[in-house]
């Protein structure tokens, strides 16, 4: 993949979240814990894309794939399901 002339930047076209304290509601405390870590997986591969770019080096295909994770991730979220896309078990 070749350098593009715009890196990849996160939107609101990617359906991220403002910040990760916002989930906890949709995520319940069990899994408000890891959308920190998305967060932070997401932001890693961002900063590692951006100092690609800007020494004329190749994109790999990680920033892509972690932006696609963390987004079906909280969309499940949102959804009402768990994170992975299960249904979420009735509490009793």
């Amino acid at each position: 993949m070749n350098a593009p002339d715009n890196p990849p930047r996160p939107s609101a076209g990617m359906g991220l979240r403002a910040s990760a304290g916002s989930t906890t509601g949709a995520a319940g405390d069990g899994e408000a814990a890891y959308a920190q870590e998305w967060y932070i997986a997401l932001a890693k591969e961002i900063v590692s894309a951006e100092r690609a770019v800007r020494s004329g080096r190749e994109t790999d295909f990680m920033l892509e794939h972690t932006s696609k994770m963390v987004y079906e991730r909280f969309n499940n979220l949102e959804k009402g399901l768990m994170s992975n896309g299960v249904p979420r078990p009735e509490r009793r």
